[in-house]
């Protein structure tokens, strides 16, 4: 017998196969590769992926869709990104010509889609009382123009391509307060995403994304983060033994 098909989160209908991370970005990452893989840090092995996380019990085609939107404005910024960026200063990008609110959209809907996700990989992944604000910005039309607000930094890299960096949300304090927000990394940016507390005040407010149609950022090095130590890790544990799934 087959699987039930699951419930859309948002009205009901049945489920479609929905990308945690989008779809596209995956596909740049495999590059001339089969597929990818994905392991953990706690324990040895790997699942064997052709197009990033799929989680096929939380989203219709229709509400899917409209995430599809978002998602495709944040692909495009993420690809584009080194023929728009300018250097102001040393270690600080900006580019002109952005829709702040499609761009924070588009960092919500991931961050939203592991905190609905039973994977392994979004256990622990929780917007608690924030998660009915976050759904109407993404399906509703929502404000997001100053809330919750979502920062982004550029990562260097010796080791691999800065594109190739991708990680699902991880719990952080929000740059610059004591807010609490979640951490993420697609497509070379890392993004902080606040989900408590007041709003930001000056002069943090004007580092987000907002509400911006020109934004500005740093740069980080990727060998020198947490987040790196970790993904050694992993590399570890999937070399121990791969498993399709």
């Amino acid at each position: 017998m087959s699987a039930p098909i699951a419930p859309c989160r948002i009205c009901g209908d049945p489920t479609i196969k929905a990308h945690l991370f989008p779809r596209a970005l995956a596909h740049d990452m495999r590059a001339g590769q089969k597929h990818l893989l994905v392991g953990g840090v706690a324990s040895p092995g790997s699942r064997v992926v052709q197009s990033g996380l799929v989680d096929k019990a939380i989203l219709c085609a229709k509400h899917d869709g409209i995430l599809g939107d978002y998602d495709n404005y944040g692909i495009q910024f993420c690809r584009t990104f080194a023929n728009t960026a300018t250097a102001p200063a040393p270690d600080i990008w900006h580019v002109a010509g952005v829709d702040g609110d499609k761009l924070t959209r588009f960092w919500l809907a991931s961050l939203w889609r592991f905190a609905i996700s039973n994977f392994p990989e979004a256990q622990g992944v929780t917007l608690g009382v924030f998660e009915p604000a976050i759904r109407d910005i993404l399906f509703n039309g929502a404000s997001c123009s100053t809330e919750p607000a979502v920062m982004l930094v550029r990562y260097k890299a010796h080791r691999i391509p800065a594109e190739n960096i991708c990680f699902p949300p991880y719990a952080s304090a929000f740059f610059g307060s004591t807010c609490n927000a979640y951490g993420m990394a697609i497509g070379g940016f890392q993004a902080f995403v606040k989900i408590d507390g007041p709003p930001l005040a000056a002069p943090f407010q004007e580092l987000t994304i907002n509400g911006k149609t020109d934004i500005t950022g740093g740069y980080i090095q990727y060998e020198n983060t947490e987040q790196y130590r970790r993904s050694v890790q992993i590399a570890a544990n999937i070399a121990l033994k791969t498993s399709r799934s």
